[in-house]
């Protein structure tokens, strides 16, 4: 199961749902739960956002994606920040932001974990094709946008759920969708937990089965 939360707590995500959490299962985090994340003194231990999800996310042995507002050197970023059963795999910046007096970041990740490969388009990533390649190898996918449902984001992200063949779950604030790999949007939820069954299509599409020239006509 995929349970989406916001409008909440870290503190209350861990006390008040962890009786319907099992092993495997994946929690998505809006923005909205973890805020603002000062990651130099997350390092520090001056602050304790993340060593709290990766405390739950080892006990309950589950995957954490918590998008947030991540601090550091100055600068603040869109970011979303993966945890596998107890260990941070990594931080996913937005590489084309929106926001006022955000930077972008420059790298786009997968990552391996130990429920097959996870993707993460945050903010208004999804919207650009040239991302998508890397991403239709994973199992997982997932995009984080902190604004309202955003038509223009939606149709990317069901366009790419088409191109990759896979499924894909759309977080906004204020609503959640799952994509199939048809393209079309199979359930919108709502409300500060909401919960999905998402199949996950392992298709990769067809392989050629003779040599194709690709020629560029100028």
């Amino acid at each position: 199961m995929v349970f989406c939360f916001e409008n909440t707590t870290v503190d209350k995500v861990v006390s008040e749902y962890s009786g319907i959490i099992s092993p495997n299962d994946i929690l998505v985090l809006s923005q909205s739960v973890a805020g603002r994340v000062n990651l130099p003194d997350e390092l520090k231990g001056k602050s304790d956002v993340l060593l709290k999800l990766a405390t739950f996310s080892a006990r309950k042995q589950v995957i954490i994606i918590a998008a947030m507002l991540a601090e550091t050197a100055n600068r603040i970023y869109d970011s979303a920040v993966v945890i596998d059963k107890g260990r941070i795999m990594g931080v996913s910046d937005c590489i084309f932001p929106c926001g006022e007096g955000l930077h972008g970041g420059g790298v786009s990740r997968c990552y391996m974990t130990s429920m097959g490969r996870v993707s993460v388009f945050v903010g208004k990533d999804v919207c650009y094709p040239e991302l998508w390649s890397y991403a239709c190898a994973s199992r997982y996918i997932f995009c984080l946008c902190a604004d309202k449902a955003d038509s223009k984001v939606v149709l990317c992200a069901r366009t790419f759920a088409l191109f990759s063949g896979k499924y894909v779950l759309a977080a906004f604030d204020g609503s959640k969708m799952s994509i199939t790999p048809y393209g079309a949007i199979d359930s919108i939820k709502n409300g500060s937990m909401s919960a999905f069954y998402l199949p996950m299509s392992l298709a990769n599409g067809k392989k050629l089965s003779k040599r194709v020239r690709f020629v560029r006509e100028e």
